[in-house]
């Protein structure tokens, strides 16, 4: 499980992700709410709106609007009644007031995710779903993929509809520790997915990225 962390309290930040890291989860401590923009995959959010209240909510908000349906938590001071309003309206699914519990906050974490599916086995999911479709419909089924071809077509089953940057598959693939040095360029993947799955399942947008079609 990989959690996203917007925390301006450094001790905080250090407790959560020692025992998350402890656990075996992932952390991605952000210090700046343009950190937490470009963070690519997380399964959970937690948001302190203290110090950056207006970018914090202008980011959730884009969240909603894009899909993004991981749980986030939204952390406030008492004073903050209004904040912590605003941002279940924009869609957080709770607000945590301080001073924090790093139990209780484990605990919402361990049940938030508990109660869905992580967004990597939705697309795990729909993606087997719509190639057995697929398959049903071939006279040869599909050769078999290897890791790092399935993890490609996976990244934008993610996204599936929408163009995803060459640049974001890898900083995808180098999240999920399959993309190293000595790896294929993503153009010569792409091109041994076209030959095995279809050429006319991922297109090519010149310049921006690549699409899955199915």
């Amino acid at each position: 499980m990989q959690l996203l962390l917007l925390q301006f309290e450094p001790a905080l930040a250090r407790r959560l992700t020692h025992r998350l890291m402890s656990s075996r989860h992932g952390v991605q401590w952000c210090t700046h709410v343009d950190q937490a923009r470009q963070a690519r995959r997380f399964d959970v959010a937690l948001l302190d709106v203290d110090r950056a209240t207006r970018p914090v909510m202008q980011m959730l908000k884009a969240w909603r609007s894009d899909g993004m349906d991981q749980p986030v938590a939204m952390v406030t001071s008492p004073g903050q009644s209004r904040s912590r309003a605003q941002g279940l309206v924009l869609g957080a699914d709770v607000g945590l007031i301080k001073p924090l519990d790093v139990d209780d906050v484990l605990g919402w974490i361990d049940t938030a995710c508990s109660r869905r599916p992580t967004t990597a086995r939705q697309g795990i999911d729909g993606l087997t779903t719509r190639l057995d479709a697929r398959r049903d419909r071939m006279d040869d089924p599909p050769a078999t993929l290897t890791a790092l071809e399935w993890a490609v077509l996976l990244c934008l089953a993610e996204r599936q509809g929408r163009i995803y940057s060459r640049q974001a598959i890898e900083a995808a693939l180098r999240d999920q520790g399959v993309l190293s040095a000595a790896s294929n360029s993503i153009e010569v993947i792409v091109s041994r997915l076209r030959k095995k799955i279809g050429p006319e399942l991922i297109s090519t947008h010149r310049g921006i990225g690549y699409r899955l079609e199915i």
